[in-house]
């Protein structure tokens, strides 16, 4: 064999090894990279996921005010009309399935008020005595 071709198969092969290590060192980086990113990604989606639990715990909160004011609305004697009392009960299923999906969430606080206002809202279907 001849000094060049020895010679030219120890570079060639070297020169192999040299661009397998740079494609293996590349591949690492961008994984790291991608790690990076997922790693990111799952922060923001635990942060969308607890921004959206405060988002449904204000709502239901929000839910229950109205239902409350509407309560004491009825117990000092305002009348009501079809649409508001159907807005209500728009309100108190929403609140309804929150405390069953949330059952930490404190309900009895509008146990009672819910409860009167459907008696209330099944008197005035009876009698159809709504506010026109």
């Amino acid at each position: 064999m001849n000094f060049w071709t020895i010679f030219s198969a120890v570079v060639g092969g070297g020169a192999l090894l040299s661009f397998i290590q740079f494609l293996i060192n590349r591949h690492d980086a961008k994984n790291g990279k991608y790690a990076g990113i997922t790693s990111a990604l799952s922060e923001i989606k635990k942060d969308v996921d607890a921004l959206r639990a405060d988002i449904d715990r204000d709502r239901a909160t929000d839910a229950r005010i109205r239902i409350l004011s509407f309560s004491d609305e009825i117990l000092h004697s305002v009348r009501h009309s079809k649409e508001s009392f159907d807005q209500v009960n728009s309100d108190i299923d929403a609140y309804r399935k929150y405390c069953d999906r949330n059952p930490q969430f404190k309900n009895n606080k509008a146990v009672m008020a819910i409860a009167n206002i459907e008696r209330v809202y099944e008197s005035c279907l009876e009698r159809n005595d709504f506010l026109q």
